[in-house]
């Protein structure tokens, strides 16, 4: 996370909330200066930064109603792999579990035959 121009107030809280966090957390998160916004373009693609932080995005005026700059965000290619791998995994997953049900439903219903069974063979001994 990149904090940019931090007030006093910030600082502060900052400061007393950092020592009880994790080290590892803390590591993530940045406090960025004016002169430091070219560190934000090695987390944020360029064509989603708008030009005064370094991007390509003209410098928004107005923030509402929302505006679409109509730029499609850049996909990393790995990125790209790594979502459809994922998304294979859950497929399989679901279909490992449509499986799964499907056998404790055969199974439920060869116990309920067996049990109609063993019903119907004691009313007729009766």
């Amino acid at each position: 996370m990149c904090i940019r121009d931090r007030s006093f107030g910030l600082r502060t809280g900052w400061s007393i909330i950092k020592s009880m966090l994790d080290p590892e957390t803390t590591e993530k998160i940045q406090f960025l200066k004016s002169s430091d916004f070219h560190v934000m373009l090695s987390h944020i693609p360029k064509n989603q930064l708008e030009q005064k932080w370094g991007g390509d995005v003209p410098d928004l005026q107005a923030f509402w109603p929302i505006r679409y700059t109509g730029k499609e965000p850049s996909w990393n290619p790995e990125q790209e792999k790594l979502l459809q791998l994922q998304k294979e995994k859950d497929q399989q997953k679901t279909i490992e579990l449509e499986i799964v049900e499907q056998k404790k439903r055969q199974v439920a219903e060869k116990e309920r035959e067996e049990q109609q069974k063993i019903y119907q063979e004691q009313e007729r001994q009766k």
